[in-house]
């Protein structure tokens, strides 16, 4: 680890997103429309609508939660 800040592509920053609210127990609206609003009332950085378009088929995946997990414990390496 470098300590250095990791530039992120807008997918990439929806993903390891996505994943610590899931890992902290948050919940993403249900629909993409509501994930842009919610993206931009936390001023998020990016694309929010791409960033939805990310966000929403992971979070629907039933096998979305154990990938969350693998996700941020390897963002904590970064």
């Amino acid at each position: 680890m470098t300590g250095e800040p990791v530039e992120l592509d807008d997918t990439e920053a929806a993903t390891v997103l996505a994943a610590l609210v899931e890992t902290t127990g948050g919940r993403w609206p249900t629909r993409p429309r509501r994930i842009t609003r919610l993206l931009a009332r936390l001023d998020i950085a990016g694309n929010h609508p791409h960033m939805a378009e990310v966000i929403h088929p992971l979070v629907t995946d039933p096998a979305w939660p154990q990938r969350a997990r693998e996700i941020t414990a390897a963002a904590a390496d970064w």
